[in-house]
C-alpha cells in the first residue's frame, strides 16, 4: 500500500516511480496540495512502496532569482540546484534573470516554469568566462552540458547580449549551450544574442561536440534561434547522432561573418527536418573567389548517413551544402522534399560525395545553380527549378529523371571532374572551412 505523507524536509519534492494507477493517485494529491494555501510547494512529499528493492527517489528542485514568482524556492540560482540535485531531478526555474553560467554534469530535467502569468526563465550572464574546450579551443558557454546523458532542457532563454568578451589573443569559441561528450534534449528553447566583438570568436547558439570515445544522441526541437555570430547548431564528432526538427534558425546581418544555420561536421549523422533557416549569408564576398567560408542553410561535411528533409531555406550562399574537408567528402546525403530560394552567389543545393539523393525539392531563385553535384555518383530526381542561372551543374555519371525547369537560360551544364577549373566554370566552387579546422584571424 502507498503512502502519502507531507512532511517539510527540504526546498523540493520527492518523487518515486511506482505503478499507473498509484502515479495517478500520486498526481491527484499533489494538485490537492498546491490549493492547500497554507503549505508550500516545496513541502509535499511522495514515498514510494518501501517493499519494493533499487528504488530510486527524484525531486523536483524550484530556483526563483528574487523569490518573488516562487516566494518558497529552496534555491535563487540554478548553480546551486544544479549542485544540490541527484541524477534524475527535475530542476524548475521560475521566471527571472539568471546572471550566470550553468553547468550540468549529471542526468537532470532543467525546465522553466510559468507563475504569476509569467513565463520567461532567461539565463544572461555578464563577462563570461571560459569553461571547457571545443576541440582544444577556449570555450565560454553560457550553459554546458558534459560527461553525461539524458539531460533536457525545455523553456528556457539564452541570451548572450552582456557576455563582456574581448577580443583577445585567446579567440574563445562562445555557446548558448554546449553539448560536450553528453546526450539529452533541447525543447522550446529561445538563443540569442551569442556575439562578439567584430566576430573574433566562433559564437553559435549551440554546439555539440564528441571526442569520439562514447555514442551521443541530441534531439533539438521547436527552438528559436537568432542574432548569433557564426551557428545555430553546429554538430562535430563521430559517434554523435543529431535530430534537429521544427527549428526556426536566423541569421543576423553581419556582413563581414560567415554564418551557417545547422551543421554536421566529422563523422556526426542525423537528421534535420521540417526547420525553417534564414539569412545565412557572408556579405563580404560579392564574388564566388573571395569567399573563404560560404554561408550555408544546412550543411554536412566530411561526414554520411545525414538526412536533410523537409526543411525551408532561404536567404544564404548555399543552401543545402554538402562539401568535403580536409580531403574527406560527405557520403549518403539524402536531400529530399526542401524548398529553398534566393540563395545569393552560389546553389540551391551542392553535394560533394558519393552516393547521395537530391529528390523532391522545390528550388527557386539561385543566382548560380539550382544544384551542383561536383563529384561521384548521384541521383538528382524529380526536383522542380525556377529561375536559376544554371538548373544543373553535373558530371557525366549523373542519374537524372523527371526534374522540371522554369525561367532557367542553362538546363544543364556538363563538367569533367579533374578538368582544368577554368575549363568547365569550376573555379566557382565554393570553399569549404569545416569548423574543426577554422580559427578566425584578427577582427577585420
Amino acid at each position: 500500500m502507498k503512502t502519502i505523507s507531507r512532511s517539510i524536509i527540504s526546498p523540493r519534492i520527492l518523487l518515486r516511480p511506482f505503478e499507473t494507477q498509484s502515479f495517478l493517485f500520486g498526481a491527484a494529491a499533489l494538485f490537492l496540495a498546491l490549493l492547500w494555501g497554507s503549505s508550500a510547494l516545496a513541502d509535499t512529499v511522495f514515498v514510494g512502496d518501501t517493499s519494493q528493492a533499487n528504488e530510486t527517489t527524484y525531486h523536483v528542485l524550484l530556483v526563483d532569482d528574487d523569490q518573488q514568482e516562487c516566494p518558497n524556492a529552496g534555491f535563487t540560482t540554478i548553480q546551486t540546484a544544479v549542485n544540490a540535485a541527484v541524477p534524475g531531478d527535475t530542476i524548475q526555474v521560475c521566471p527571472g534573470t539568471y546572471n550566470e553560467q550553468v553547468e550540468i554534469a549529471k542526468r537532470l530535467t532543467l525546465v522553466g516554469v510559468e507563475r504569476n502569468g509569467k513565463k520567461a526563465s532567461v539565463v544572461q550572464p555578464s563577462n563570461i568566462v571560459v569553461n571547457t574546450d571545443f576541440a582544444g579551443i577556449p570555450t565560454a558557454s553560457i550553459i554546458l552540458v558534459r560527461d553525461t546523458s539524458d539531460v533536457t532542457i525545455r523553456n528556457i532563454t539564452v541570451d548572450g547580449i552582456n557576455n563582456g568578451l574581448v577580443c583577445d589573443a585567446t579567440f574563445p569559441t562562445m555557446d548558448g549551450i554546449f553539448f560536450r561528450n553528453a546526450s539529452g534534449e533541447i525543447e522550446s528553447v529561445a538563443i540569442k544574442n551569442m556575439l562578439s566583438p567584430q566576430g573574433c570568436a566562433f559564437a553559435d547558439a549551440i554546439d555539440v561536440f564528441s571526442t569520439g570515445e562514447q555514442a551521443q544522441r541530441l534531439t533539438i526541437r521547436d527552438s528559436s534561434l537568432h542574432d548569433n555570430d557564426i551557428g545555430g547548431i553546429i554538430c562535430i564528432g563521430p559517434g554523435i547522432n543529431l535530430h534537429a526538427l521544427r527549428n526556426v534558425i536566423t541569421g543576423n546581418d553581419r556582413s563581414d561573418i560567415g554564418q551557417a544555420g545547422i551543421q554536421f561536421i566529422g563523422g556526426a549523422s542525423g537528421l534535420a527536418e521540417g526547420n525553417t533557416v534564414m539569412n545565412m549569408i557572408d556579405g563580404s564576398c560579392p564574388n564566388p573567389s573571395d569567399c573563404g567560408f560560404v554561408s550555408s542553410g544546412i550543411g554536412a561535411f566530411s561526414t554520411a548517413d545525414v538526412k536533410i528533409v523537409g526543411n525551408t531555406v532561404g536567404k544564404t550562399n548555399v543552401g543545402i551544402f554538402a562539401g568535403a574537408g580536409g580531403g574527406i567528402p560527405s557520403n549518403g546525403i539524402r536531400v529530399l522534399q526542401n524548398q529553398v530560394f534566393d540563395t545569393d552567389v552560389f546553389d540551391g543545393v551542392f553535394v560533394n560525395g558519393e552516393n547521395s539523393l537530391v529528390k523532391d525539392n522545390v528550388i527557386t531563385n539561385c543566382e548560380r545553380a539550382g544544384v551542383t553535384l561536383r563529384s561521384g555518383i548521384h541521383r538528382i530526381q524529380k526536383n522542380t527549378i525556377n529561375e536559376a542561372a544554371i538548373g544543373l551543374r553535373v558530371h557525366t555519371e549523373i542519374n537524372i529523371a523527371g526534374n522540371q525547369f522554369f525561367n532557367t537560360p542553362v538546363i544543364q551544364e556538363v563538367f569533367v571532374p579533374g578538368a582544368p577549373a577554368e575549363s568547365n566554370q569550376d573555379s566557382m566552387s565554393p570553399a569549404v572551412n569545416p569548423r574543426s579546422v577554422l580559427r578566425r584571424g584578427l577582427p577585420r
